[in-house]
């Protein structure tokens, strides 16, 4: 009981928020007795229930008030919203992607998607499945600027994979994950295109597929936007730290 209510806290009140309230024990404050009756309520419930809750959110119509009667209305007005719902989780390659032999979780770009790593990172951290997984999962006390989304990260051929630089995902999510990844056997380089920082290009999956064994589909905008990619292998290192090298052409080209 008491790990199904750490579970249930963690996803649905996100790391900042109860990181807030660790601090703030300390004086005395802790949760309101609204919603800690309200956590008490979903620890009780069954499974689907509980999954139902942590993926729809909450609104302040499943907070009864017998003072005042609740508006139907209140259900579709925004600022009604106490918990949003996780709306984009079935996009699975954002919030967590696999790459060499490490399931990576990732550090959204945007508040609403925050809620998603934090499912994944209990199920790696509770389910019996996933006992034997390596997963990175990086500290988020760090206080470190970064942003990692799987949709910037494509294998695209072996030993060799591409991590775009976007709106997204930056350069220092990049050099984490290359620094990790070159570490195992089997990686020989690791490309860094850039994509121009816009909601309208998103990720590098949404710009550049790969089409069979010697095709690629892009969007010219996008990919041609920059006349520079990097590369990332182990023949590149600086005072025991790998470092990129510019290849001085597009990832078209590549």
């Amino acid at each position: 009981a008491d790990e199904l209510r750490v579970i249930i806290e963690n996803i649905l009140f996100g790391h900042a928020f109860l990181t807030i309230m660790n601090r703030c024990n300390q004086y005395g404050l802790n949760f309101s007795s609204l919603l800690s009756k309200k956590v008490d309520e979903l620890c009780a419930c069954d499974p689907r229930r509980i999954t139902f809750t942590l993926l729809c959110g909450l609104n302040v119509v499943d907070f009864p008030n017998k003072k005042k009667k609740i508006e139907a209305s209140l259900l579709t007005r925004r600022e009604c919203t106490l918990f949003d719902p996780v709306s984009n989780l079935y996009f699975m390659r954002d919030p967590a992607f696999v790459i060499g032999k490490s399931l990576v979780l990732g550090r959204m770009y945007w508040p609403v998607r925050w809620r998603e790593p934090a499912i994944i990172r209990n199920i790696v951290k509770y389910h019996p499945f996933m006992k034997n997984i390596h997963s990175v999962d990086w500290d988020l006390d760090s206080g470190e600027f970064f942003f990692a989304e799987g949709g910037d990260v494509m294998a695209i051929g072996d030993g060799d994979y591409a991590i775009a630089e976007s709106e997204r995902t930056n350069r220092q999510a990049i050099s984490k994950i290359a620094g990790q990844l070159l570490k195992e056997d089997g990686v020989n380089r690791i490309f860094q295109p850039i994509i121009p920082a816009r909601r309208a290009f998103i990720h590098l999956d949404t710009v550049c597929s790969l089409a069979g064994t010697d095709g690629v589909v892009v969007h010219v905008d996008a990919m041609e936007a920059y006349a520079d990619t990097l590369c990332w292998s182990q023949d590149n290192t600086f005072d025991g730290e790998f470092i990129p090298k510019s290849l001085g052409k597009n990832f078209i080209k590549v």
